[in-house]
């Protein structure tokens, strides 16, 4: 099995840093050694990618050419390419939930007020 990486990961890979780097490289064996490892997290993004994580903030995305990587990785005609690596995007979340919280807050606030 072979793993290839684009232009577009190699430069997200060299801005990362150095401690990211190392986890990526350590995740990216498990994904050649078994695609189901459980640090991997390994899910389908979407027609033809895949999500894998790299730590607790990191996502790598890959796909995988020359048929499919089964469990064991002992497929020889199989190919990863590393698409994508980037920062997971939580903190998109807090608006939504902040926004739900004053509402709350404000129905709570008059409910309490004998209004």
């Amino acid at each position: 099995m072979q793993l290839r990486t684009t232009r577009h990961f190699d430069r997200a890979y060299a801005k990362a840093p150095a401690d990211i780097q190392q986890a990526l490289l350590k995740q990216a064996g498990f994904l050649l050694a078994d695609l189901q490892h459980p640090s991997l997290r390994a899910k389908k993004y979407d027609a033809v990618r895949w999500q894998a994580r790299v730590t607790r903030d990191w996502r790598f995305y890959f796909r995988i050419e020359g048929g499919y990587l089964p469990p064991t990785g002992d497929d020889a005609a199989s190919e990863v390419s590393l698409c994508a690596f980037d920062r997971a995007r939580r903190a998109a979340l807090w608006p939504c939930i902040s926004r739900t919280f004053c509402r709350e807050r404000s129905i709570w606030g008059s409910v309490g007020s004998g209004v």
